[in-house]
């Protein structure tokens, strides 16, 4: 479905993702929606979403695909919040939906978890040249660009790459936990103790990004990788819910309408223009359900934990596929700033 309508420990573990995605008939089930908002100050919408069954290749939001049975390709939820200027914005990010889904699609399907991971990346990076080269070719779209997020639903497991501060979180038994990290100055500025989290709240760059696709030659994707649990809910979202919203907020809400994520959706986008709606407001929610998945662990931790794949020999061409996450969030050789252009963002 394409858009027309903490705090977290940063453990770095290793896991090592050779987990087989066989075509089995589990019962378990998804039920999916998402909501996109122009906000109350910009006057077009930039962001883009995407919500697709990959096993029957259905990406709408029709009651077939708002409910189904997951299937063992997966399920793919993404946002995408472009930038440039004019229109240029929801082209980059339109693009970036578009060829990801299209890459994800592609036959054969992976066969491992691994394998997964290692075609969410090449989706990414091959979005990152498509988007770059018609920004060179059209100088009226120089400087586009878009953070992307997408979660993979796949057997009992929730995918996560991001690129950018696009973010997707889970809530478990009430709690709600970031399992992205944000791409950004200020969280570098955090991770490496140069200032406190009281002085974040005052932080004047919270607009400054360390990586999108389509503003430089390369992209680092940061995984994540997390077990799902009976009723674990799942939200992908752009930083114009974010930003104005607190997470407690976001909780709250969500917990409030229960089950009903079509009631949750319009919820958090309103509450997000109570606020003054700076930017557009993209969510995607989904729950996932069944006897196969098994029953939450009140002690687990649910956190942030990077997801390196190890890279087969049959997909030894793909291109950086192994980067360490540590090295994709410290680097600061390219900046992206969003914020300043009409349009909001521009590039440093």
């Amino acid at each position: 479905m394409t858009a027309t309508e903490h705090q977290h420990k940063d453990h770095r573990t290793v896991s090592s993702g050779f987990e087989t995605m066989e075509p089995t008939n589990k019962d378990i089930f998804i039920e999916v929606f998402g909501r996109t908002d122009i906000g109350v100050t910009r006057d077009h919408n930039e962001d883009t979403f995407l919500v697709a069954d990959l096993t029957s290749g259905h990406r709408d939001l029709k009651p077939a695909s708002r409910r189904h049975r997951l299937g063992p390709r997966g399920t793919l939820l993404m946002v995408c919040d472009g930038m440039g200027g004019a229109a240029s914005g929801e082209v980059a990010s339109q693009l970036a939906v578009d060829t990801i889904y299209a890459q994800m699609d592609t036959p054969p399907p992976p066969t491992t978890i691994n394998e997964a991971a290692h075609r969410i990346i090449q989706a990414m990076e091959t979005a990152n040249g498509r988007i770059l080269a018609m920004s060179k070719q059209d100088a009226s779209r120089r400087g586009m660009g878009t953070t992307c997020s997408a979660a993979l639903i796949v057997e009992s497991h929730l995918l996560a790459a991001q690129v950018g501060d696009s973010r997707v979180y889970v809530l478990r038994d009430n709690r709600l936990r970031l399992v992205t990290k944000d791409q950004s100055l200020l969280n570098q500025l955090i991770d490496t103790g140069q200032i406190t989290e009281d002085q974040a709240a005052t932080f004047q760059h919270t607009n400054v990004i360390l990586q999108a696709l389509g503003v430089m030659d390369n992209v680092v994707p940061i995984l994540t990788k997390l077990a799902l649990k009976r009723n674990d809910r799942i939200l992908v979202c752009s930083d114009g819910l974010t930003g104005p919203v607190s997470d407690d907020e976001i909780l709250e809400i969500i917990t409030q309408h229960g089950s009903d994520l079509v009631a949750s959706c319009k919820a958090l986008t309103d509450r997000a223009n109570d606020r003054g709606g700076p930017d557009n407001i993209t969510v995607i929610l989904a729950e996932v359900r069944g006897p196969d998945l098994p029953l939450p662990d009140p002690e687990a931790p649910i956190e942030f934990t990077p997801y390196l794949p190890h890279e087969p020999d049959s997909l030894a061409t793909l291109k950086g596929g192994a980067r360490s996450s540590a090295q994709a969030a410290s680097q600061t050789s390219e900046q992206v700033k969003k914020g300043d252009s009409p349009s909001g963002e521009t590039t440093l």
